[in-house]
Order: C-alpha cells, then structure tokens, then sequence
C-alpha cells in the first residue's frame, strides 16, 4: 500500500499520541504481534477492532478511514 495506508495512519497517530504498540494491543483487546501485522499493511483488522483502533487512537472509525485514504462502498 501506500505512504497513507491504513497502517501508516495508525502507526502515525499512535507514535503521535506516544502510545507503543503493546499499549495499543492492550487497550483494543488484541496482540501486540496482530497491532504490528496491521500497521505493517499485512493484515486488514476487523470491523469491530478498526472501531476499537479509532477509539484508542482518539478519533473516529470514519476519521481513521478518511485520514488513511480507503474508499467505502
């Protein structure tokens, strides 16, 4: 993916919000290993986790969609 990919943008605001991954994982319910597939673009989280992700990261699921460029249809 791109330089705004969506696990840019979540590693961009989390290292903004000087939050590391395993505090990440743990305020959303997930690994630290799974936090770092996702901002690494190797896997695309669930619904309910991107919903978790954007809470965590003190922004909108909506917010983390647009700010990562992904179009919703």
């Amino acid at each position: 993916m791109d330089n705004n990919s969506l696990g840019t943008t979540v590693r961009a605001k989390r290292e903004e919000l000087q939050m590391t991954q395993p505090e990440l994982a743990e305020r959303v319910g997930t690994s630290q290993s799974h936090v770092s597939r996702i901002e690494a673009d190797q896997c695309v989280p669930s619904a309910v986790l991107l919903v978790k992700l954007a809470g965590a990261l003190k922004m909108s699921a909506a917010e983390l969609l647009e700010a990562a460029e992904i179009k919703t249809a």
